[in-house]
Order: structure tokens, then C-alpha cells, then sequence
């Protein structure tokens, strides 16, 4: 819990509404998508829109919560080490990529793991219980050790994602009455509602 973070101003989410074509007040992501965009972490497209219900990546997805996490002169001070030593984060990252310094953050703070081939898969779109596990992380929220198997999620009980699906439940932060996968996508909108919902 961040007990310096903002809610957005009335003023603010009418502007925001002005500004993207597809985030009208009512939209169910507006609060969140306005918070990250006055805290300049995120962005809309030049076309005027958001796209809230487009996945989101495994590198965008390490972006936001990296950007919330830390002031933005640590980020770019990672970058020029990065830069200065050439430094290999995964066989993928290539340190002149924009997320390189975001993903190199979050794997130093243990928040993110690549895979067994030594890659981090940055274009793949994040999963359900990857875009959880992550937000858990990065803001510190305890997970127990063992939690009940939530009805709603298409899993078994030993599964490593259980734990973090029945936090969100207890938290409110998904839908009880939704049927989840761990291997579905989560989209722009739905992630940054998320983050704010675990950072706030």
C-alpha cells in the first residue's frame, strides 16, 4: 500500500476523458489509466486513443510497475550502466532496448524471472497469473504459503499461481463470479486497474 498515492482529481479524469477517444468516464479502467498517465508512466497513441482491451506485453507490463516502483533517474541511471558495460540481461534484452533497463530492474529486485533457455520473452503477451504474481512483487504484498483453492480458477491445488489468485479475491480485485485461467491474457486496461487497486 502506497500511502502517497494520489487518486486522480475530478478536473484531471475530465481531461482524460477529453483526451482518449476510447476512456469515457464510465469506462471501468478510467480511474487507473488516469493515475499512470498523470504520473507520466504511461502514454496514449498519436491516433488519440488508449486501447485499454489490447494485451499487454511481458515488457510493457515490467514498464509500468518498474516506473511506479522507482523515480525515473534510477531507471535511466540502470540504463547507462547498461549501456556502459554492455551488460547481457537475457539472450533477448538487448541493453539499447527501451525496456531493457526496467527489466534488468525488476529481475535485480527478484520481482521477474526469464525462462530456462535464458530468454524473458519480452513481446509475449503477459498471462493472468504472471501479470499477478508481478504486481504482488513489485508493491510487497504478502502471499501466503497456502491458500484454498478459489472455485472460480481452472487450476489444481498445487499449482504456484493459487496463492496469488485467492489474495486477489480476498482483496476484491477480480471478479468472484468470473471463471479465470492461468494462462489467459490480460489486457492494458485490466492491468493497470490492477496495479492500482494493490498500489492504493
Amino acid at each position: 500500500m502506497d500511502r502517497n498515492c494520489v487518486r486522480p482529481s475530478p478536473i484531471g479524469a475530465l481531461a482524460l476523458a477529453q483526451e482518449f477517444s476510447d476512456v469515457p468516464m464510465n469506462h471501468i479502467n478510467h480511474e487507473a489509466i488516469h493515475y499512470f498517465v498523470e504520473s507520466q508512466v504511461v502514454n496514449g497513441y498519436h491516433d488519440g486513443s488508449f486501447r485499454p482491451a489490447q494485451t499487454i506485453t511481458r515488457a510493457e507490463a515490467t514498464k509500468l510497475t518498474m516506473a511506479s516502483f522507482k523515480p525515473i533517474a534510477v531507471i535511466q541511471g540502470i540504463k547507462n550502466d547498461l549501456l556502459a558495460q554492455n551488460q547481457e540481461l537475457f539472450a533477448d534484452v538487448d541493453p539499447l532496448d527501451w525496456y531493457a533497463p526496467y527489466v534488468f530492474l525488476a529481475a535485480q529486485q527478484g520481482f521477474i524471472s526469464g525462462y530456462k533457455d535464458h530468454t524473458f520473452r519480452p513481446h509475449d503477451t503477459i498471462r493472468f497469473a504472471e501479470g499477478l504474481k508481478l504486481i504482488f512483487n513489485t508493491y510487497h504484498l504478502a502471499i501466503p504459503a497456502y491458500a484454498p483453492m478459489p472455485d472460480r480458477l481452472i487450476a489444481t491445488s498445487s499449482d504456484w499461481y493459487v496463492p496469488y489468485f485467492s489474495e486477489a479475491l480476498k482483496r476484491h480485485i477480480i471478479n468472484p463470479d468470473q471463471y479465470y485461467h492461468p494462462s489467459q491474457r490480460m489486457t492494458r486496461g485490466n492491468f493497470w486497474r490492477y496495479c492500482i487497486a494493490l498500489k492504493c
